[in-house]
């Protein structure tokens, strides 16, 4: 329990995008609640996809981390969006009928969906326009990196992996199940310091197309 109540901020935060993560969770219950109250499969579906997630990272058997947990994410935002359309709707109902507790209940839900879908967008937002420009380099210096790769290529214009292994190759380079199989891609030392050096040269160009008009 500890270890899953450890894993909910985080996930909230990267790869669900939203800084309130503890309202994040609440609004996901609740918009699987409603799911289940008014469309019993469709809400089982939605609930047992983050369920499984947890399940398959406790037992090891799949990464809970980042990108590779992306697949959980359209489900978690299905349940947000069902947290504020249901939530009104269920207030609205209970309201009248002068239910007064889960009228309660049900506008909380609505405002904590509404809240985290605020909270989603703005940080959409913020990190397209200041954390993602399209000049950033994500603090990085691209110069020195473009030279440590021209240093290390060979004449032919390949690379060595630097990861001993068999056959100079390193044993891993993909990710498949940890404990179950591995995935080895034997171009990936070609592929993207060709991909980093052709790109750094199209956006130079550009800059340089850009600056010139």
């Amino acid at each position: 329990m500890f270890w899953l109540a450890s894993q909910l901020s985080p996930f909230a935060i990267k790869p669900g995008g939203a800084n309130l993560w503890f309202l994040f969770w609440i609004a996901v219950g609740a918009g699987v609640a409603l799911l289940i109250r008014d469309r019993f499969p469709l809400g089982l579906a939605i609930g047992l996809i983050p369920v499984s997630a947890f399940a398959l990272a406790a037992c090891r058997l799949a990464p809970l981390y980042e990108r590779l947990s992306l697949w959980v994410v359209p489900a978690l935002y299905v349940a947000i969006a069902t947290s504020i359309d249901g939530g009104l709707s269920l207030f609205r109902t209970k309201w009248s009928q002068r239910r007064w507790i889960i009228a309660s209940l049900a506008a909380t839900a609505a405002i904590a969906g509404t809240l985290v879908s605020v909270d989603l967008a703005a940080r959409g937002v913020e990190d397209m326009r200041i954390n993602r420009p399209r000049s950033s380099n994500h603090e990085l210096n691209d110069r020195d990196t473009l030279r440590w790769l021209i240093e290390r290529q060979h004449k032919d214009g390949s690379w060595d992996e630097l990861v001993p292994g068999r056959n100079g190759e390193s044993y891993y380079t993909g990710t498949g199940f940890p404990r179950v199989f591995y995935l080895g891609y034997h171009l990936y030392k070609q592929y993207f310091p060709l991909l980093a050096l052709t790109t750094y040269e199209s956006a130079m160009k550009r800059e340089a197309a850009e600056s010139a008009a």
